[in-house]
């Protein structure tokens, strides 16, 4: 639910035309009153067509697009070059191609964030036995981003359910046309997995379909149980 807290910043920042280029569990914090606050804003960059991403994230109350006041300028905004924090950034990030981030590339790193939060590492450099990031030196890992070499969440941690596994690789997806449209969308998957609803980011097995039927209609089963026993201990005449 934490998580989903900042999906939803997210998507009120995009929505106002703004991208964080910078996201990940350590820009995110708890507050003293319960309140989940994204922080450091200083890779934040308004959109090249803030109206574009109004429109395509369905702006609530169709505010004005916002300014940073950092982010925008000097180079670090330089074509050709990486900035944000390398496990997290999308691959689009990782190659310097900033002509092509949008709210997709937020969504890359939300996916990341994600990652951790179900594995305890982060995704790039992450093993089976936990993660070797902090010796991979930098290149290395902007490489890893940019090929999407990294395990899958239940290779790291086997408890992680395979829902949730499928939502975060979507987010996470190399190519951003395959990731989910926007923060808002991500949402929607997460909440029908803890809805135990079924996802689009996964096709479930006939198991899985068959076990959430029966949740549903425990008495109808419950029912036909007690059914099947009373005619299994009645004698025939």
């Amino acid at each position: 639910s934490r998580f989903i807290d900042v999906c939803f910043a997210m998507e009120y920042a995009h929505s106002r035309g703004v991208l964080h280029r910078d996201l990940k569990p350590g820009n995110i914090m708890l507050g003293k009153y319960g309140e989940t606050l994204v922080v450091d804003w200083g890779l934040a960059k308004a959109t090249a067509d803030a109206e574009d991403t109004q429109a395509a994230t369905g702006d609530l109350d169709q505010e004005t697009p916002l300014v940073p006041g950092s982010g925008d300028y000097g180079a670090a905004t330089q074509m050709g070059r990486a900035l944000g924090t390398p496990q997290f950034m999308s691959p689009e990030q990782a190659a310097g191609r900033l002509d092509e981030l949008g709210p997709t590339t937020d969504v890359y790193s939300l996916g990341a964030t994600l990652y951790q939060v179900l594995t305890g590492v982060a995704p790039i450099g992450a093993t089976t036995s936990g993660s070797e990031s902090d010796r991979l030196p930098v290149p290395e890992i902007l490489k890893r981003v940019q090929s999407g070499q990294f395990p899958h969440p239940r290779s790291v941690n086997p408890d992680v359910p395979a829902g949730l596994e499928a939502i975060c690789l979507k987010a996470m997806s190399r190519n951003p046309q395959d990731r989910y449209p926007s923060a808002r969308a991500l949402v929607t998957d997460l909440e029908a997995w803890m809805a135990d609803e079924p996802v689009t980011a996964w096709e479930e097995p006939l198991s899985v379909r068959t076990r959430r039927w029966v949740r549903g209609h425990q008495v109808t089963v419950g029912i036909a149980v007690t059914a099947l026993l009373i005619l299994a201990t009645v004698s025939p005449i």
